[in-house]
């Protein structure tokens, strides 16, 4: 079995680097033509499902690759970018001035240091990494592509690669990209064929 598992495209979220976790923006006009081009880069490919975050920036991105496939999009809440409670909608430069203090502690403890608020990444990742689990026993002989957010894909590839956790920032995320992961193949753990992919996008 191929995962193919996918940022979602760009918002104005993104662009603004503002904290978005489970905050509910939506794709901008970039976003849904950067979807589009991955929709078509897996065209061709054999998927037996396709699954997603329940936000709308991940929906939306599955529903665009979704219609090649004639395919309906499975959403699941376990798939959720970090619920990064009061820090939501803050920028990046809001947060190092209104919090710097808690942050040093998070970047010396981000695994299980849990947001103001929100969650820890150790909590996402259990969440997601069970929506993952039964996602691959259901589909163990089908390819099938999974749309996630930042945090939650790396972690989820922390996961597979048995990376600590406090490693996830040395994997890298960017908007619309694609990792794609083998299970049950020649190996008994599951194989990272390719990470962080934007080549469909030029």
């Amino acid at each position: 079995m191929l995962l193919y598992l996918i940022r979602h495209g760009e918002t104005d979220w993104n662009i603004e680097r503002r904290c978005q976790g489970f905050t509910d923006s939506r794709l901008n006009g970039k976003g849904l033509h950067q979807a589009e081009s991955i929709a078509r880069h897996l065209s061709k490919t054999r998927l037996a499902a396709v699954y997603s975050s329940t936000l709308s920036r991940a929906f939306e991105t599955a529903r665009i690759i979704a219609k090649y496939h004639d395919a309906v999009v499975h959403a699941t809440d376990d798939l959720r970018e970090l619920n990064q409670g009061e820090f939501e909608g803050l920028t990046i430069t809001e947060l190092v001035t209104q919090h710097n203090d808690f942050l040093q502690r998070w970047f010396q403890n981000p695994a299980d240091l849990k947001l103001p608020g929100g969650e820890s990444l150790r909590e996402m990742q259990m969440r997601a990494w069970s929506a993952l689990e039964r996602i691959v026993e259901k589909h163990s002989d089908g390819d099938v592509a999974v749309v996630g957010h930042n945090l939650c894909n790396s972690a989820l590839l922390c996961q597979i690669m048995k990376l600590e956790l406090a490693d996830f920032r040395r994997i890298q995320q960017d908007v619309a990209a694609i990792n794609v992961v083998e299970f049950g193949g020649r190996w008994p753990h599951p194989v990272v064929v390719r990470l962080n992919d934007t080549c469909h996008l030029q």
